[in-house]
């Protein structure tokens, strides 16, 4: 592949020196340095950007990588899940026919550009990215943040002329992070993944994301899908397909690693001891689950190994946690958008009818 012109080069570079920070440069730098040792990584910023343009124009990084790097969506999975749905079928507002209608509107309503938080050390997450095509409208809030590594060994004191001091040693770590919102048209389904564990920031996080959806939608309103009978469905279908019948309902594989119940006053939770089984492979506990009076209960939590076939019949095999509670899933690998949406389509048609 040709190397492009030198003011392309050029312009890829300020456009990653306009809006990334300095240490993710850096460690962008240091991770090709492993392949390539001509690859200089420098000390200050100006030093910074000259090496990348010489790594990019000496092809010792390619352009396509650099410029994937500074635009990618940073995978999916390995986040937060929260479905709503909207009860009209097919959503034709103006403003989700086109990238450029939505960035408009969101611009008129303040929301673009919007960050979640205005403290100095504080991470923000700025919505900065959309997308729109004939299925579903995508609205991405990004954040660079530093996660620290302790490193003891490092520690030293120093005596100076006003006293001795202790140094602790802390390696920075930069983690780039996207939260989404997804809104699908065709079916007024609404997917919100969030990239933070849970806490603070992940509360900011969705409060801001939930403000802009319902602005996005209005004046329609948005439905939590109930996760409880979902849980209750993936679970009773693993027991029946570990049964004497030869056929059940769901068209997916259920391992169930966990699943809690609750009653009045009580819960009750079935647990694998195994990490590459489900609880179900347990001739007693199997007994002890197909036992229980499942209408007495709700399902509370659950996690799940699930296997089934998507789009074109490409296989799917990951493992997801689903909490009753706050209506929340947690996809615990990386994966694509056509499998977190081949999973989404999966839990719906479990719901009650």
């Amino acid at each position: 592949m040709a190397t492009p012109p030198n003011e392309e080069v050029a312009a890829l570079v300020d456009a990653i020196f306009a809006s990334t920070p300095l240490l993710f440069i850096k460690q962008f730098l240091r991770s090709h340095r492993k392949e390539a040792r001509r690859v200089r990584i420098g000390a200050t910023r100006d030093e910074v950007r000259e090496n990348l343009k010489d790594a990019l124009i000496a092809r010792q990084i390619g352009y396509e990588e650099a410029r994937q790097w500074y635009s990618e969506v940073e995978g999916w999975g390995r986040q937060h899940l929260y479905l709503s749905e909207v009860p009209k079928r097919s959503l034709v507002h103006p403003h989700l026919l086109n990238p450029s209608a939505l960035t408009s509107f969101l611009k008129r309503k303040g929301h673009w550009g919007d960050s979640t938080s205005d403290g100095d050390h504080q991470p923000q997450h700025t919505l900065t990215e959309v997308s729109v095509d004939d299925e579903a409208a995508r609205m991405t809030w990004r954040c660079h943040t530093l996660d620290t590594e302790r490193h003891e060994n490092l520690d030293y004191t120093e005596e100076r002329a006003d006293g001795v001091y202790e140094f602790r040693a802390f390696r920075l770590l930069p983690r780039r992070t996207a939260s989404r919102v997804i809104v699908r048209k065709t079916d007024g389904i609404v997917a919100v993944l969030v990239d933070l564990p849970l806490g603070a920031d992940h509360d900011v996080i969705r409060v801001q994301m939930g403000s802009t959806t319902k602005v996005v939608l209005a004046p329609l309103t948005e439905q939590p899908i109930h996760l409880a009978p979902i849980v209750s469905a993936l679970d009773e279908g693993a027991i029946a397909a570990a049964g004497p019948r030869a056929k059940r309902e769901l068209e997916l594989g259920v391992a169930p690693r966990q699943a809690r119940y609750r009653t009045d006053g009580a819960k009750v939770e079935f647990k694998t001891t195994r990490e590459s089984a489900g609880y179900t492979e347990s001739d007693a506990v199997r007994h002890v689950r197909r036992a229980l009076r499942i209408e007495s209960f709700v399902g509370e939590a659950g996690k799940f190994r699930l296997t089934f076939e998507g789009q074109a019949r490409q296989p799917h095999d990951m493992i997801v946690s689903l909490n009753g509670a706050d209506n929340r899933i947690y996809l615990y690998s990386r994966m694509s958008e056509p499998e977190v949406f081949g999973l989404i389509d999966q839990l719906i048609t479990l719901r009650p009818k």
